[in-house]
């Protein structure tokens, strides 16, 4: 191969190694999962802003001088602040220290879930520029969540935050902390609760308070279980009672009967004494003044096998 040929192709190769190097450093392609917004210092608008352009994930992007493109991962964030020394991003007690309304301070552990909002990463980065994704979690969300915890805190006593006002608490941090992220141009994607500690003296109040409401509980189930018990009592007495207004009603009912029957047939009684005699009681009943009055009638004893019991001889008393 000639001279000539060979200067031909080293000049075709260092141009393209320029080609390479001008290609990488003026035309960048932003990432799958994140969002670019071109920045374009020669443009101004109204507000005497850069010009800013978004670009979408996966695109190319022809970079000038006086171009920036600045990219933001869109997946979801987490801020974690607790006391534990194993968990969140910095070493050391990082839970959030805040006052209730009576001024008693607690320490509360807290987790933010937050994420870049990709319709508006161009005013995001205009507000924080140059600010990487660690640096705008650690300084912006970590600022507003504390800001959030203490004027939220301070709505509330400390026993209703470590206890029953709980879930209220929270519900109504995540409602402001959203609102706060938003004006970032950052999306809440949750807030979790963690532990509350209180001071040495606050935790044995609540503690005290709560064996006192479980002894009250107990208290009033006794309580209750005696008047339970004693409405059975009475329930049961009244059973009784209308039973046996009932059992008397039948038995006078049964004696009206009996009386009507008896007035109507004379004979009657002498029916109930045959069918209730039990062979031995006397057929005949003797009146004090010596009368005798046949129980059973004309009845023979002796054809069924009963033995009659004579009467008692009357003697009259001799007046003196």
């Amino acid at each position: 191969m000639r001279t000539g040929s060979y200067v031909a192709l080293l000049v075709i190769v260092v141009l393209a190694v320029i080609g390479v190097i001008i290609l990488g450093i003026f035309v960048e392609r932003v990432d799958i999962g994140k969002v670019g917004v071109l920045i374009d210092y020669t443009v101004r608008t109204e507000d005497d802003q850069p010009l800013i352009t978004p670009v979408q994930p996966g695109q190319w992007k022809w970079i000038k001088v006086v171009q920036r493109l600045a990219e933001y991962d869109i997946s979801q964030q987490a801020l974690t602040m607790v006391r534990s020394e194993n968990e969140g991003q910095v070493v050391g007690d990082d839970s959030v220290v805040c006052r209730d309304k009576t001024g008693v301070q607690l320490n509360i552990d807290s987790t933010v879930l937050w994420r870049v909002d990709p319709v508006q990463v161009g005013r995001l980065y205009l507000l924080y520029p140059d600010s990487s994704l660690e640096l705008i979690g650690q300084d912006v969300v970590r600022r507003i969540t504390r800001s959030v915890l203490n004027d939220v805190c301070g709505q509330y006593g400390y026993s209703d935050i470590y206890g029953i006002g709980r879930v209220d608490f929270g519900t109504k941090v995540s409602e402001a902390l959203a609102i706060k992220l938003s004006d970032t141009y950052l999306i809440m994607a949750g807030f979790n609760m963690g532990e509350v500690y209180l001071q040495p003296e606050q935790q044995a109040a609540v503690t005290a308070k709560s064996v006192a409401e479980q002894q009250a509980q107990e208290a009033k189930f006794l309580l209750e279980k005696r008047q339970n018990e004693a409405l059975a009592a009475i329930a049961e007495a009244e059973g009784l009672k209308q039973v046996r207004i009932l059992q008397a009603q039948a038995e006078a009912e049964a004696i009206r009967i009996i009386n009507t029957q008896l007035a109507g047939s004379p004979y009657y009684i002498k029916y109930i004494y045959a069918e209730k005699w039990n062979g031995i009681l006397p057929a005949t009943l003797v009146l004090a003044n010596g009368q005798e009055f046949p129980l059973l009638g004309t009845l023979d004893l002796t054809e069924i096998g009963a033995t009659p019991i004579a009467p008692p001889v009357f003697t009259p008393t001799a007046t003196p």
